[in-house]
């Protein structure tokens, strides 16, 4: 067998559930060859995945704890100061870069959407649209729609952290705290 050595960067959330707790809320049967009391997580993906439960936004599984925390670190914390006009522009470039995007092409269309994703959970879309067919072009129509996502956010962010300074607030934090 020529197995290929991989490395995680997987952004998710983990819930501290036993393994019998995951299988009842998926509303399976534990099998009888595995243990219920087993400490672990239940684990959902936030960056990817097709939605596997009706209660979650990204798919979801079990991980057991020893194996999760030994491949897992907690996201960082990060904390902003707001309280100037340059501090709320190097928050507002500090957030844009933490974007990851995930673009679809609507099937049979010119039109293609980008929805990119903020480290503090946040999410704009952005789209381009080809008028003619015959121009289109994949890699330019995500080029437009992240770059149209990311004007939205910019927008965002400026009016957020302005807003927050404006009524006292010195910093604005995101992440695990």
């Amino acid at each position: 067998m020529n197995n290929k050595v991989f490395q995680s960067h997987k952004k998710v959330t983990a819930t501290p559930m036993n393994r019998l707790d995951y299988n009842v809320y998926r509303g399976w049967e534990l099998p009888s060859d595995e243990d219920g009391t087993d400490e672990g997580y239940l684990v959902e993906y936030l960056d990817g995945g097709t939605p596997n439960h009706a209660d979650h936004k990204g798919y979801i599984s079990w991980s057991p704890k020893e194996q999760f925390d030994n491949g897992y670190t907690p996201a960082p914390s990060v904390t902003h100061s707001i309280a100037t006009g340059a501090d709320r522009a190097a928050f507002v470039q500090a957030i844009l870069a933490t974007a990851t995007h995930v673009y679809n092409q609507l099937p049979g269309t010119n039109y293609t959407v980008c929805v990119s994703t903020f480290a503090d959970g946040w999410s704009m879309t952005g789209q381009s649209v080809c008028v003619d067919p015959a121009d289109f072009n994949q890699e330019l129509g995500e080029t437009i729609a992240r770059d149209n996502a990311i004007s939205d956010a910019e927008t965002h962010y400026w009016r957020t952290s302005g807003y927050l300074a404006m009524i006292g607030q010195t910093e604005i934090s995101y992440g695990n705290m």
